[in-house]
């Protein structure tokens, strides 16, 4: 009972807090982007109760201090299945074999590999094929 209370009083210090003090993109990028892949910080709290804040904050692990301003349970609930679609991208060039063993590596269901080398892991929620260009930093056409 205690341990459920102290989460959702952590979330809720989070959520409170973030307008003001925001979200470290540098930091948390790609630490909110796997537990946001592997579905682990889609949360809603609903009153007192937030089912999955426990397993985001888990996902999370040592960043979830400077980075749950990353996650607005609120937010992040899906309100339509076609509008909601995470992808991640990797900066450098990879292979089509490192490409398939990144996205694995964070829990994406699907990957996509642009013949210029760009990389992108699909979320579960996304329903074509993510984003539909390369929009790799480090791996231009």
């Amino acid at each position: 009972m205690f341990r459920p209370i102290v989460l959702l009083a952590v979330v809720v210090t989070c959520v409170a807090t973030s307008n003001a003090i925001g979200c470290n993109k540098a930091l948390c990028a790609s630490d909110v982007s796997k537990c946001f892949l592997q579905e682990l910080c889609q949360c809603r709290v609903n009153g007192t109760r937030c089912p999955c804040c426990e397993e985001c904050q888990l996902c999370l692990g040592a960043v979830w201090d400077q980075c749950c301003h990353c996650v607005d349970p609120v937010a992040l609930a899906p309100t339509n299945a076609s509008a909601e679609c995470s992808v991640l991208f990797f900066h450098d060039c990879l292979s089509l074999r490192g490409c398939l063993r990144g996205c694995e590596s964070v829990g994406a269901p699907r990957s996509r590999w642009f013949h210029s080398g760009c990389c992108q892991c699909i979320g579960p929620d996304c329903l074509a094929y993510g984003v539909p260009h390369p929009a790799c930093k480090s791996c231009q056409d």
